[in-house]
């Protein structure tokens, strides 16, 4: 899989509230491996982890319209 890696951007801080809300916290469970192979991609793309694994999920997405068409939209969780 290949990252493409995007210009880092500033959030002004009025953006700030809005980002914070659309941000969903997890906690992903994957292998040792897994997890320190992708540290070692992420610190190759000059990437923390966390966006490292971002990126790479939203190239899986990304792909996976290309050649299938648009997921279809989630519904919002309510908070």
């Amino acid at each position: 899989m290949a990252v493409k890696k995007v210009a880092k951007t500033q959030t002004s801080t009025d953006n700030v509230d809005e980002l914070e809300k659309s941000i969903i916290f997890t906690q992903l469970r994957i292998s040792e491996d897994t997890f320190l192979k992708s540290k070692i991609l992420a610190s190759v793309y000059d990437l923390s982890f966390n966006a490292f694994v971002l990126l790479a999920i939203k190239n899986e997405i990304q792909n996976y319209e290309s050649g299938h068409g648009e997921l279809p939209k989630p519904i919002k969780l309510e908070r």
